[in-house]
């Protein structure tokens, strides 16, 4: 046996056998352990490595191996800045450098230049004597994510700026079996309701509004919330209309309330604005219908009452006064002057009447009728007359102003039972434009006030709402053409004036009559003309009328007032006895439409062989037709059907004259 041997065998005699079955196993089991956390650490999708303060890597798992397009082991010992960030040098906030200085856990949010953001922490590994001996650094990108958030951020400050900012006014309440409170609103809301922002939010409604109000809003939401359907309620506040919806929502299983309330005032007050001008204008229709029907009687039954009343007046200027006939005629000459008044009533509401404005003093024409007022008024009604004085003067025709006040007038006498009183009164006033804005097609200004007030039964606001319509009245059949207040609103209209109407009922009423105050340069009043007798004259005049009836009577008249007369019934033998006549014609009165040429046309042709002729145009048909048809000359002359004698003997007198 060699010395080696020996003392090998020496050596391996000399070693005892001992049992490692127990430190095997714990070996094993520390390497199964180890390689669960390694494979759990390999599976999770985020970069992990271990550093030592040199920022070498210890260990990385294949996240972190796979962003930096390595394998684990060949990351191991190299700069973990070489792979993320810059190759030469940590970065100056590098949360894993950071927190080997400050023993604790740093963490920071970068964006790489590649334009990704990494969420990245540094957490500290202490050994037994608590020294930083390594540090963990993870990393997660978190691009998509912060996109997201910042979405989702920018969504809530977008929907929160609307919420603000909403021209609607907008809620959102959370409705829990016990309360309901105020999660969001709009500032407008806030406003609406007189409550700010600060308070609002998180508070019930037993806490924001008084308890009857409270107590209907919160059934009101309940409602919405048990049924799950909108609701649409229509809601007054602080004199303001508004239209609320309600709905139903659930967020995270919470039942929430939404809803947006629309302030609908404006939109009301259009929607009346246009029911007015609707109405309007269904008046305006009916005041062009009247007009269409006046204009197309006028002319005919105008010459019939013209024919009536002439020969009427006729008769009884022949006649002798105990005459046991001419009550009978004045009876006929009555009903026809009432049957003319008629007529001018509805050219008159139609505004299509023939009319010659001049200055006047209104407290002169109304002391003028005084007399025959009281007359129509009778002994059980009191007439009170107070005007004002140094009152503005007005332009406007005087009959207008007759038809006005008798309108009134009588109005005023059928609503008073037995015994009472009417008022009339004037003075000045100045319309300013808050009280024009408050009526409508009134236009600021200074305006003559006619006020006649009675202390009959009154009316309510539907009667008054119809009161000048045509053809509207409130007295029994037979009593009433519904004609006299519409006539004074056309009057009043057509002098660019308005109407305002005071009653109620029991209490009487007044009607204002503004007429507007004439500024002209011949603003001082006319004096009044006294009453004339029936002008007379001479010389030779020409009569053209195409009903044989009217031209009689109207031959009659003329000749009865001292003229000689050439009678025509039509334009031709008009023509034909002005050229056989051989002396001068005067005058020529003349009908306006007649059937193969007009009076105008007529007087025309006549000017060419009678240059110095005058002309009276005579027409049962209105002013506005006339003027239309280009009849009236500059200068001319023109009396409306029916007249009476003197009427057409002062016509003719001023036309000669």
């Amino acid at each position: 046996m060699t010395a080696m041997a020996k003392k090998l065998k020496v050596t391996t005699a000399s070693v005892e056998n001992k049992d490692i079955t127990g430190r095997k196993q714990a070996e094993e089991t520390l390497w199964e352990s180890e390689g669960q956390k390694k494979a759990i650490l390999d599976g999770i999708t985020i970069n992990i490595a271990l550093v030592d303060k040199e920022l070498k890597i210890l260990w990385a798992n294949k996240t972190a191996a796979k962003s930096a397009n390595k394998r684990p082991e060949d990351m191991v010992g190299r700069p973990c800045y070489s792979f993320w960030g810059d190759p030469v040098r940590p970065c100056a906030n590098c949360p894993a450098f950071k927190a080997f200085r400050t023993r604790q856990s740093e963490h920071i949010i970068i964006k790489t230049p590649d334009g990704k953001i990494w969420d990245e922490r540094g957490e500290p590994v202490f050994d037994k004597d608590g020294n930083v001996i390594a540090v963990v650094e993870i990393a997660q990108d978190i691009t998509e994510r912060k996109r997201t958030e910042d979405a989702l951020q920018e969504s809530r400050e977008l929907f929160l700026l609307f919420m603000r900012h909403s021209p609607i006014y907008t809620f959102i309440k959370e409705v829990t079996a016990t309360e309901i409170r105020v999660l969001m609103a709009s500032d407008n809301y806030q406003k609406m309701i007189g409550i700010p922002n600060s308070e609002m939010i998180g508070k019930t409604m037993e806490e924001l509004f008084p308890p009857e109000f409270a107590a209907k809003i919160s059934v009101d939401d309940r409602t919405v919330v048990a049924k799950g359907e909108a609701l649409k309620l229509h809601e007054e506040l602080n004199g303001r209309q508004y239209t609320t919806i309600k709905f139903p929502i659930v967020l995270q299983g919470k039942t929430l309330l939404a809803g947006y309330t629309i302030d609908i005032t404006d939109l009301k007050q259009a929607e009346m604005d246009n029911a007015k001008l609707e109405n309007e204008l269904h008046q305006a229709q009916k005041i062009e219908a009247v007009g269409r029907l006046a204009g197309g009687v006028a002319h005919d039954f105008n010459n019939i009452l013209q024919i009536i009343l002439g020969n009427v007046e006729l008769v009884l200027a022949r006649m002798e006064p105990d005459d046991p006939l001419r009550d009978d005629l004045e009876e006929v000459q009555i009903a026809g002057r009432r049957a003319a008044d008629l007529t001018r009533q509805l050219l008159g509401f139609a505004r299509k009447q023939t009319i010659a404005p001049r200055t006047m003093d209104l407290n002169a024409t109304v002391a003028s009728m005084l007399k025959m007022l009281r007359r129509l008024m009778g002994e059980d009604i009191e007439m009170v007359w107070t005007p004002s004085a140094g009152l503005w003067p007005i332009r406007m025709d005087p009959v207008q102003i007759d038809q006005i006040l008798v309108n009134l007038c009588v109005n005023a006498r059928d609503v008073i039972t037995d015994t009472g009183t009417v008022q009339i009164a004037t003075e000045n006033v100045r319309v300013d434009e808050q009280h024009a804005a408050r009526h409508d097609g009134v236009v600021p200004g200074d305006y003559v006030l006619l006020k006649v007030s009675d202390t009959g039964c009154g009316m309510d606001a539907e009667t008054q709402s119809k009161i000048f319509e045509p053809f509207f009245t409130t007295k029994p059949p037979g009593k009433g053409a519904g004609l006299g207040l519409a006539t004074v609103y056309g009057i009043v209209k057509q002098n660019q004036g308005y109407v305002g109407v005071y009653s109620e009922p029991g209490m009487g009423a007044t009607l204002h009559i503004y007429l507007p105050r004439y500024m002209g340069k011949d603003a001082a009043p006319a004096a009044e003309v006294p009453a004339q007798p029936l002008a007379r004259g001479s010389g030779t005049l020409l009569l053209v009328e195409d009903d044989s009836s009217l031209l009689s009577m109207c031959e009659k008249i003329l000749l009865s007032l001292g003229y000689s007369v050439l009678a025509a019934g039509t334009p031709e033998a008009a023509l034909r006895l002005a050229n056989e006549y051989a002396d001068d014609i005067r005058l020529i009165v003349t009908d306006v439409v007649m059937p193969g040429m007009n009076g105008r046309e007529l007087v025309g042709r006549l000017k060419v062989h009678h240059p110095n002729l005058k002309c009276l145009f005579m027409s049962g048909f209105t002013a506005d037709i006339i003027v239309h048809q280009d009849i009236l000359e500059k200068g001319g002359y023109f009396i409306q059907k029916p007249f009476s004698m003197s009427d057409l003997a002062a016509k003719v007198k001023e036309a000669l004259e």
